[in-house]
C-alpha cells in the first residue's frame, strides 16, 4: 500500500509539473496565463455553522398535545403529527444538525426521559441527543443553562412547544435510564363523579369519597394488573411451549421406549413359541417311534407265545399296532 501511495504521489508531481511547463512555454488557447490552481480540501463541511462544536445534551421541554398525536416520533403520520418531529425540524432549522443526521434518531443518540399520547401535555420532559452548540456560553459561565441555544430552538417552534434549557451532559447520557421520577397529574370531568358543582352537601360527599378512594392507591402496590402484560404474557407462553415441547419430546421418548420393548418381547416370545413347536413336533416323532417297537415287540411277543400254545389275542389287544398305553405320558 506504501509504494502504490508513493507512485501516485509522484504521478501526481509529473502532471503538475508538466502543467507548468507547458504554461511557461506558450500553449495554445494559455498563452501567458498561470498555471491552475490545485482546489484545496475543505477542513469543515458547508453545513456546518462555524464555531459549533457537537455535543451530547439534554432539552428541558414543555408543550401543550391538543393537536398532536404523541410525543414520540412517528413517520408513518406525516410530518410534524408528533412533538419530537417538530422539536426535530426545529433544531435543523437553527442549524444545529448536520443534513446526514437529519430525521435519523440514531444517529443523533435521540432519547426521552418519558412519553405522552395524543392530546396530554408535558411541563419537563427531558430528551437527551447530540447536536451542534456554542461552547462558550457553558465554557466562560455565562450561559451554563444553555438559554442561547434554548432561544435559537424556540424561534422555530410553534407557541404550543418550548425549550426551557440546552444542558450539557456527557456522552452516556441516556433520558429514559437516567430519570428518577415521574409525575403525572389527570384532570377528571365532575360530570362523571355525579357532581352537579352548585356547592351542595351532595357534592362534598361525593368529592371527599372519591379522595379517599384515591389514597388507596398511594404508595407501593403491584399495578402489574392495571398495565399490558403482552411482554410478560409472551414470556409465560414461551416457556408454556418449550415445557409443552420437551414434555412431548420426554413422552416420544418414552414411547419409542416402550414400542422397542414390546418389539423384542414379541420377538423372545416368537421364539419360545417356535422352540415350543418344535419340542413338540420332536415329542410327537419320538411317540410314533416308541408306538412302533411296542407294535412290534407286541407282534413279537403274540409269535412266541403262538409258538408256545399261550392266549395271543390278549397280547395283541394290549398294544395294537399304532397306540400308545395312557401310562406312557406324553
Amino acid at each position: 500500500s506504501f509504494c502504490k501511495a508513493s507512485a501516485h504521489k509522484t504521478l501526481y508531481i509529473i502532471e503538475l509539473n508538466t502543467m507548468e511547463s507547458k504554461n511557461e512555454e506558450g500553449d495554445p488557447g494559455k498563452a501567458g496565463q498561470p498555471a491552475e490552481e490545485v482546489p484545496q480540501p475543505q477542513t469543515r463541511r458547508p453545513d456546518k455553522e462555524e464555531g459549533l462544536s457537537k455535543r451530547a445534551v439534554a432539552l428541558h421541554t414543555g408543550y401543550v398535545g391538543t393537536s398532536f398525536k404523541g410525543s414520540s416520533v412517528n413517520r408513518s403520520l406525516g410530518e410534524g403529527a408528533t412533538i419530537e418531529q417538530v422539536l426535530e425540524d426545529a433544531i435543523f432549522k437553527a442549524n444545529l444538525v448536520l443534513e446526514t443526521n437529519y430525521q435519523s434518531f440514531s444517529r443523533m443518540h435521540w432519547s426521552r426521559a418519558s412519553r405522552t399520547d395524543k392530546g396530554v401535555h408535558s411541563l419537563g420532559t427531558v430528551m437527551g441527543l447530540r447536536m451542534l452548540i456554542d461552547e462558550s456560553g457553558y465554557l466562560n459561565g455565562t450561559d451554563k443553562e444553555g438559554g442561547a441555544m434554548a432561544d435559537r430552538i424556540n424561534a422555530h417552534l410553534p407557541p404550543e412547544i418550548s425549550v426551557f434549557a440546552v444542558q450539557k451532559v456527557n456522552k452516556k447520557f441516556d433520558a429514559r435510564a437516567m430519570c428518577t421520577g415521574r409525575t403525572y397529574e389527570y384532570y377528571l370531568p365532575a360530570f362523571l363523579l355525579g357532581m352537579k358543582c352548585d356547592g351542595s352537601e351532595g357534592d362534598a360527599e361525593r368529592l371527599a369519597a372519591f379522595r379517599a378512594a384515591l389514597q388507596l392507591y398511594v404508595g407501593f402496590h403491584p399495578f402489574h394488573n392495571f398495565t399490558k402484560r403482552r411482554a410478560h404474557e409472551r414470556e409465560v407462553n414461551d416457556n408454556k411451549s418449550y415445557k409443552k415441547q420437551r414434555k412431548g419430546e420426554s413422552a416420544s421418548g418414552r414411547k419409542g421406549g416402550a414400542q422397542a420393548q414390546a418389539g423384542a418381547k414379541g420377538e423372545a416370545v416368537a421364539s419360545a413359541t417356535g422352540a415350543a413347536e418344535t419340542h413338540v413336533a420332536v415329542l410327537g416323532a419320538g411317540e410314533q417311534n416308541a408306538g412302533g417297537q411296542c407294535a412290534g415287540g407286541a407282534q413279537e411277543a403274540g409269535a412266541e407265545e403262538q409258538k408256545a400254545g399261550g392266549e395271543t389275542g390278549v397280547a395283541g389287544a394290549a398294544a395294537a399296532p399304532g397306540t400308545v398305553p395312557e401310562d406312557w405320558g406324553p
